[in-house]
């Protein structure tokens, strides 16, 4: 009979073929060692039988069920029994352990539910597997520590995420369970060889600065560009809700879908968006200047200036606002908020660092977060975290003298190299959640 299974340690007995393949088979050798007394070649008696079913991989596209009827064998050197041991099956999960394999890859790119349809064995199981999996792997995942460290969060599962990164090779490092100072120490005390972080780009709240100014103290803080213009697009919009507020029902409504308008870069805007623009603008003084306001604010940042040049510039676009006690009320939280950070703030002019890489993954986190609905914050993290296709590494060997004539060989043949991990390549992830799913894995077996 043609070996279908091809597992080395079962003997296939009969094959039935209908909506999925029904395959009866039986171990090829007895035990040549009693796992009870360790004497090997024992004298063995076949105390009683056990019928086990196991799932495997599916074979020409239909499910495939294995029946193992497993003996009990009594070793009569020690007077123990123990059952006849599986090496190509997963007792535990009732799998082969391809099968186990091919889920622990599987689930990092695909939900729970869809592998556990294909397989054959409930979700339950699918996740026990994964669990099993991310448990183990998390124990050695050690990260390169990065030069330039980002700092940011994502708001999942009803709780606010922090988020690092590598940003110079726009890498995800870490996902933890919320932004607090205390959470945030202890990733970065566990941190191998901290003192390399030459910088850290980081949104603006406080537990991020108290946490690095305390463990990182040599590092330079740079509050995210991002978050610092944002502020004034806040400030514009909230002043547009106000104004909505005091306007008739249809006006207002009209005023909510211009909304996008005020929010763009004037710069962006096409022919017939400056048009609409200048029409609310004409309507509404207030509005205006502080939407000139905005823009200039924004003109700061997307500058290439020195950092002496840009608070020159930043203290006269101040001056403006706080000559209009209502363009001031419009502003007042910006204005806060680049006091209060103002030195982290203007770091940014030293070197131009952004957490863009950092921004990008939490929309990337997000989007897994929607692909399976009810993922714990465990098993969310170890998705992102275990995207192996989309790990990026650098095997570092060890250098040798090229006048020795063994020079090739012992390269071929080293094994005592390096494997260094600086995360989760971002842009790479990206593509693979473009197309939906990891690659074809060439391991699999489809008949």
């Amino acid at each position: 009979m043609i070996d279908i299974l091809q597992l080395p340690s079962l003997k296939v007995i009969s094959v039935k073929c209908k909506d999925k393949y029904y395959i009866n088979a039986e171990t090829v050798k007895k035990p040549s060692l009693c796992p009870c007394c360790g004497v090997i070649s024992p004298r063995l008696r076949i105390q009683a039988h056990k019928r086990q079913i196991f799932h495997d991989l599916r074979i020409h596209g239909k499910m495939v069920g294995i029946l193992v009827v497993r003996k009990r064998y009594l070793c009569v050197e020690c007077g123990k029994t123990f059952m006849e041991p599986l090496p190509d099956l997963d007792e535990k999960r009732s799998v082969t352990k391809r099968l186990l394999e091919y889920i622990q890859e599987k689930a990092v790119s695909e939900t729970f539910k869809s592998l556990a349809d294909e397989s054959g064995i409930s979700e339950a199981t699918v996740r026990r597997i994964f669990h099993d999996y991310f448990t183990g792997r998390l124990k050695g995942y050690r990260p390169e520590t990065p030069r330039v460290l980002g700092i940011d969060e994502a708001h999942l599962l009803h709780d606010y995420r922090c988020v690092l990164t590598n940003i110079e090779e726009s890498c995800i490092l870490d996902l933890l369970k919320n932004r607090n100072k205390s959470t945030v120490i202890d990733y970065l005390s566990r941190m191998p060889q901290r003192e390399r972080v030459e910088a850290v780009c980081m949104d603006m709240w406080d537990p991020y600065r108290e946490a690095v100014g305390y463990l990182l103290p040599k590092a330079m803080i740079i509050a995210d560009k991002y978050h610092v213009v944002r502020g004034a697009n806040k400030a514009l919009d909230d002043l547009r809700k106000a104004i909505g507020q005091e306007m008739k029902a249809g006006e207002r409504r009209k005023l909510m879908h211009s909304r996008f308008l005020l929010l763009k870069r004037a710069r962006n805007l096409d022919k017939t968006e400056q048009w609409k623009l200048e029409c609310w603008l004409c309507q509404q003084p207030l509005l205006k200047k502080a939407y000139g306001l905005k823009e200039e604010f924004f003109d700061i940042f997307d500058s290439r200036s020195t950092k002496l040049q840009a608070m020159t510039r930043y203290a006269d676009w101040e001056k403006a606002v706080k000559a209009d006690p209502a363009l001031y009320k419009v502003f007042k939280d910006l204005i806060t908020s680049m006091t209060n950070w103002r030195t982290e703030i203007f770091n940014y002019f030293d070197c131009f660092l952004s957490n863009a890489a950092t921004e990008s993954m939490n929309g990337i986190i997000k989007e897994l977060n929607e692909d399976g609905k009810g993922y714990s914050f465990a098993v969310l993290r170890a998705k992102v975290l275990f995207y192996s296709q989309a790990e990026k590494t650098v095997i570092e060997y060890p250098t040798y003298n090229r006048d020795d004539f063994t020079v090739g060989m012992m390269i071929m043949e080293n094994t005592n190299y390096q494997k260094r991990i600086y995360g989760i390549h971002i842009p790479t992830l990206l593509q693979y959640l473009e197309r939906g799913s990891n690659p074809p894995d060439p391991t699999r077996c489809d008949g």
